[in-house]
C-alpha cells in the first residue's frame, strides 16, 4: 500500500514536471519566433538585406572571374605538360637509339681493337721472318 502511494506520488509529480516542460518548450518557442521577427525587422529597417546582396553579388563576381582566371591557367599548364610528355617520349625514343648505338659502337671498338692485335702479331711475325 505504501509502495503503491508512493509509486501514485511519483506519477505526479512527472505529470506535472512534463506539463512544466511542455509550458516551458511553448515559451521558448514564443521567444525564439519573437526574437527572430525582431531580427528581421532590424535588417530590413536598417537596410541590411540590401548591402549584403549587393556585398554578394560583387564577392560572386570577383570568385567568378577568379575562377576564370584560374581555369585558363590551369588549361595553359595542361597544355604544357601534353607538350611536356611527348617531348619525353621523343627523348625516350632519342635514349634508346642512342643506347644501341653506343653498343654497336663498342662492338666495334672491340673488333678494331683485335684487328690492331692481329696486325701486331703480324708485323711481328714479318718483322720475325725477316730477321731469320
Amino acid at each position: 500500500v505504501e509502495l503503491h502511494a508512493t509509486i501514485d506520488a511519483l506519477q505526479h509529480k512527472l505529470d506535472e514536471a512534463k506539463e512544466r516542460e511542455g509550458e516551458l518548450a511553448a515559451k521558448v518557442h514564443d521567444l525564439t519566433k519573437a526574437s527572430l521577427a525582431d531580427e528581421v525587422r532590424a535588417i530590413e529597417s536598417e537596410g541590411l538585406a540590401e548591402r549584403l546582396g549587393k556585398e554578394h553579388a560583387e564577392t560572386s563576381a570577383k570568385q567568378e572571374a577568379a575562377i576564370a582566371r584560374l581555369s585558363q591557367e590551369l588549361e595553359a599548364k595542361d597544355t604544357r605538360l601534353r607538350d611536356l610528355q611527348d617531348e619525353i617520349d621523343v627523348n625516350k625514343s632519342a635514349d634508346t637509339k642512342l643506347s644501341k648505338a653506343q653498343q654497336q659502337l663498342d662492338r666495334f671498338r672491340a673488333k678494331i681493337e683485335q684487328l690492331s692485335d692481329v696486325k701486331n702479331q703480324l708485323d711481328a711475325e714479318q718483322e720475325a721472318r725477316a730477321e731469320a
